[in-house]
């Protein structure tokens, strides 16, 4: 091989094929050595960590099994103090105390379980566990529609009346209602006796309904017309007792000035009398005139 002006190329240029032809096998040796050294180190290090989850998940359990028991005996020991009527001020300090204990103790409980439902869920360093996503659930309006927001601001325009208008303390109203009621299917009676009856079984299915959710029902004229008297008596005696106390308060103030005027008089009096005193004794007023 000859340069532009036909000279031999020397050892420096010379020799590089070569060169390069005998290091090119042992470039491939060095990096099948790394290989096997990285997939090692890999290995070791998912070892160590089974290892190490391991053994956090058996200190987590038995920590658990610790705090359930601390937690059984301070229940325990509340429900006994509970137990007791007439309690001493330790005693009270140490229920409270107790209390603020065992709420501490189910707070750290709690997170220590949403940390470990956490760490179930999360991959290691390979990826080989998929993370888990919680599955979401549609949320549906009253019509069975999808809705794609916490809240649904659609107004369909149906408002559904309430199950149960008979309740309350105004019994006047309810007595009305009652009365208004009891009119229409009677009326309803005489033109249509089987819609009456239909309404009147829909109304006492109504009934049933309310009573069965534990809402208490006024629909009784009787009772009605009794508690209606009740409230007006006890607002007749609310009053008169306002009327006692307003006259009272009105006649103690009038006391009051009557007493403030009078001393004030009296010592308007003392004043007069002491300056016509001085005066005689001063020989400016003459006694008798």
């Amino acid at each position: 091989m000859y340069l532009s002006k036909g000279k031999p190329l020397g050892k420096k240029f010379g020799n590089r094929g070569s060169v390069s032809n005998k290091t090119a096998p042992a470039r491939q040796d060095d990096n099948d050595n790394s290989t096997g050294t990285y997939s090692k180190i890999k290995e070791k290090m998912k070892h160590k960590k089974h290892k190490k989850n391991k053994k956090e998940s058996t200190d987590t359990e038995a920590g658990n099994e610790r705090s359930q028991m601390l937690r059984e005996k301070l229940f325990a020991r509340i429900e006994e103090l509970k137990g007791k009527r007439n309690l001493t001020t330790d005693e009270f300090l140490e229920k409270k105390r107790l209390r603020r204990k065992e709420s501490k103790l189910k707070k750290k409980m709690t997170k220590k379980e949403e940390k470990n439902k956490g760490n179930l869920t999360k991959p290691d360093i390979n990826g080989d566990i998929p993370v888990k996503k919680p599955a979401v659930t549609p949320v549906k309006d009253k019509t069975g529609k999808m809705v794609f927001s916490k809240f649904d601001f659609v107004d369909s325009g149906d408002k559904e009346a309430p199950q149960n208008n008979l309740k309350g303390k105004d019994f006047k109203r309810l007595l009305e209602k009652v009365e208004k009621k009891k009119q229409k299917i009677e009326k309803l009676k005489e033109t249509n006796p089987d819609a009456a009856k239909a309404v009147a079984s829909k109304e006492s299915w109504k009934k049933v309904m309310a009573k069965a959710e534990g809402e208490k029902i006024k629909d009784d004229p009787n009772l009605l017309k009794k508690s209606l008297k009740k409230k007006e008596k006890f607002k007749e005696k609310r009053k008169k007792q306002w009327d006692e106390r307003t006259s009272q308060t009105e006649h103690r103030m009038k006391v009051q000035q009557d007493k403030r005027k009078k001393n004030i008089d009296a010592r308007k009096q003392a004043k007069i009398d002491k300056k016509i005193k001085r005066s005689k004794k001063k020989g400016r007023m003459v006694p008798g005139f």
